[in-house]
C-alpha cells in the first residue's frame, strides 16, 4: 500500500472490492452522465448491472487487467482506475475506467490514480501507447485528460450499457513516458 497526498492510499483492487467499486461507479455515472445515459437506466438497473459487471471482472480477470483503488483511513473508496494492458495492437493500453467519488472531485485523487497507472505502465510497457474514451458531452473530464497530455485522436459512436449510442472521443498518449510526463 502506498500513501499519497491527502491521506489517500493506493492498492490493487480485489474481488473483495467489487461491491464498493460498483457503488462508486454507479454514483459517478449518476452524477456525471445524467442527460447522456437514460434516466430509466440511471435510476433503475444501473446498480445491479454494475455489481454484476465488477463481480465478474474481478472474479475472473482477463489477462492484462489491473484495477487500482484509492481509499483513506476510514477504508472509504475515494476512487478507482481499471486498465487493460496492451489491449489493442495499434492503440496499446486501454484505461477502461477512472472514477472518483463525486465528493472528492478536484482533490487530486484522479491525477494521483493516473500517476500510479503511469508508473505501473512505465515498468512493463514503457514504449506502448495508452488510450481511453470520453463521452463527447463530458467536457470537464475531456479537459482533465487534455491537461494531462492526452490528445484527441478520433470521434466514434459507442453503444452504452443502457443501449444508447453516444458520440465519444478517443484520447491517446504516445507512450507510458509521455503519459507519466502529463501526470507528474
Amino acid at each position: 500500500m502506498r500513501e499519497e497526498e491527502g491521506g489517500v492510499r493506493f492498492r490493487a483492487g480485489t474481488i473483495d472490492d467489487a461491491a464498493a467499486i460498483a457503488d462508486l461507479h454507479t454514483r459517478s455515472w449518476r452524477a456525471n452522465y445524467r442527460g447522456s445515459l437514460s434516466d430509466a437506466y440511471l435510476d433503475g438497473p444501473i446498480e445491479g448491472e454494475r455489481r454484476a459487471f465488477w463481480q465478474e471482472r474481478l472474479r475472473h480477470p482477463r489477462t492484462g487487467l489491473w484495477t487500482l483503488v484509492a481509499d483513506d483511513d476510514t477504508q472509504t473508496l475515494a476512487g478507482f482506475l481499471c486498465l487493460l494492458a496492451d489491449h489493442d495492437h495499434h492503440w496499446g493500453t486501454l484505461i477502461d475506467n477512472l472514477h472518483v467519488d463525486p465528493a472528492r472531485v478536484r482533490q487530486g485523487v484522479g491525477r494521483a490514480l493516473m500517476r500510479a497507472a503511469a508508473e505501473h505502465l512505465l515498468f512493463g510497457l514503457p514504449r506502448r501507447p495508452i488510450y481511453l474514451f470520453v463521452l463527447e458531452s463530458n467536457t470537464a473530464v475531456a479537459g482533465f485528460y487534455r491537461h494531462l497530455g492526452g490528445e484527441p485522436a478520433e470521434h466514434l459512436v459507442s453503444t452504452e450499457p443502457d443501449g444508447s449510442s453516444l458520440p465519444v472521443i478517443r484520447y491517446v498518449w504516445p507512450s507510458a513516458a509521455a503519459f507519466a510526463g502529463g501526470t507528474g
